[in-house]
């Protein structure tokens, strides 16, 4: 059995572990968004831009309704992102914060791109990983 002396070291040790875990895991989440989703978001906007322009000047309505919904979504995922990288300067509780809010955006982003065009395993794909 510990005193209390010995219990409270403990806690302290594994609350920094804690807290370094919780900063390592925001720094991949922020350097994934930034580094691999982020690229691949704008690539897919603007080539969802492209194709609307061509069908437009072929004469074609071009539905830009893909194009809008992926400009908003990439709008949210740039605030996200910067939230994240904010956030790695602060406490650990802005650090769940951010990532639970860039979690959010990249899921609504990953359901709309297409498969092909996605750089990373869709959660749904992972779910069913053995």
């Amino acid at each position: 059995m510990f005193n209390k002396r010995e219990l409270d070291s403990r806690y302290e040790v594994n609350m920094e572990d804690y807290h370094k875990k919780i900063h390592i895991e925001g720094k991949i989440a922020f350097d994934i968004a930034k580094n691999v989703v982020l690229p691949q978001v704008l690539c897919a906007y603007s080539n969802a831009l492209k194709t609307n322009e061509m069908a437009k000047t072929q004469g074609f309505y071009a539905v830009d309704g893909y194009a809008r919904e992926l400009g908003d979504k990439l709008k949210e995922l740039e605030a996200a992102v910067a939230q994240m990288e904010a956030a790695l300067g602060d406490k650990h509780e802005a650090i769940l914060d951010a990532m639970a809010n860039l979690r959010i955006i990249v899921d609504k982003i990953e359901s709309i791109v297409p498969d092909e065009k996605w750089p990373l395993p869709k959660y749904r794909e992972m779910l069913f990983i053995y």
